[in-house]
């Protein structure tokens, strides 16, 4: 059966009641993301209005951010988070820097949230998540994000991992750990604007080296290496932003024997390593010297800001918790523990 609106008695204009009505449906799960509406014109004879009041009902849910209009197969509820309404014309702004994954409709996501939270309020309820916590998290959310990270690093422990508030926050402050202003970071020659906008605040030098279609060239690694004596090298070896090239086995043998031949230490961003799971990440390589961050924010949702770094060993884990303290305290309690409860479960796989 089609969706009909259910219209509040009103002296307002027809078409924003209209619009009213999709955003209480959709709010309420009457309506459901990627769901077909009925055309203008089947609107229209529905409701007994004429139709221009559905096409402008349609195009107010669309500046909304409600709708999509998708030429040739019709109007469905929007698949993406409701947007606020923006009243104020803007200028179209194109932004590379960032890659936002669209949340496909399979994922439901928001009965997953709904259930998730039903689950943690039944368990421990929700006020114990709404108040300071340990910075990096608890033993016991440790040990089952260790656990879940185990599948793709199998020496991963909850002594050596932390729980960040957003891969972001890892980068910049394993920058801060171990390099001081001047100093020269060597990346690929195309790489992470995070990461420059990072190392311009910190004051260091960024060093790009040449890249293939498979990635970072071993031997130009090595030369910058050897020429500019870095204390740290920042890669994304899987799915590289921009890139979108995976570094081969081989290839990830030959930059750790660089790395380590060289004395410095790999931030490795692995931030796409979950779409691309065959690609074994380099920190088990080289798990000595890599600081490993593992984000949900490609393969569930940026805005849960919850990342994992894996640091090479328990002093370089106390040293960076030390930093996530002073920066930012804690990642927000309440999305670790439903982060976590998905990753315990199951549902996060």
């Amino acid at each position: 059966m089609e969706w009909l609106p259910t219209l509040a008695e009103g002296s307002g204009p027809l078409y924003l009641r209209i619009a009213e009505a999709l955003a209480i449906d959709i709010a309420n799960g009457r309506l459901l993301r990627g769901q077909q509406l009925p055309t203008h014109r089947a609107l229209a004879l529905a409701l007994g209005i004429d139709l221009t009041t559905a096409t402008r009902a349609y195009a107010e849910a669309r500046r909304r951010g409600l709708l999509d209009a998708k030429v040739g197969l019709g109007t469905f509820v929007s698949e993406t988070t409701i947007r606020t309404a923006d009243n104020v014309r803007h200028e179209i702004k194109i932004d590379l820097s960032m890659n936002l994954p669209p949340h496909p409709v399979e994922a439901n996501l928001d009965v997953r949230i709904t259930t998730g939270l039903a689950a943690i309020q039944s368990a421990s309820g929700l006020t114990a998540f709404l108040n300071y916590q340990s910075s990096g998290g608890s033993d016991e959310q440790r040990s089952i994000a260790a656990k879940w990270l185990r599948t793709r690093v199998p020496v991963a422990s909850s002594e050596c991992l932390i729980i960040y508030p957003g891969t972001q926050a890892i980068i910049f402050n394993a920058l801060l750990s171990l390099t001081s202003p001047g100093d020269v970071v060597v990346t690929e020659m195309l790489t992470y604007p995070g990461l420059k906008a990072a190392a311009a605040t910190l004051s260091l030098k960024l060093v790009g080296v040449a890249m293939d279609e498979e990635g970072v060239l071993p031997d130009a690694l090595d030369q910058a290496c050897k020429q500019f004596k870095p204390k740290v090298v920042y890669l994304v070896p899987t799915l590289h932003n921009p890139t979108s090239a995976v570094l081969g086995s081989e290839r990830r043998q030959l930059i750790a024997d660089v790395i380590r031949r060289n004395g410095t230490f790999l931030i490795e961003d692995d931030v796409y390593g979950l779409l691309e799971p065959a690609a074994s990440p380099i920190a088990n390589l080289l798990p000595e010297r890599t600081y490993l961050a593992v984000s949900l924010s490609k393969c569930i949702a940026p805005a849960l800001r919850v990342s994992f770094l894996l640091a090479p060993d328990a002093a370089a884990e106390q040293a960076m918790r030390s930093l996530l303290q002073a920066s930012t305290q804690m990642t927000p309690p309440l999305m670790v523990a439903l982060a976590i409860h998905w990753l315990g479960s199951g549902v996060g796989d």
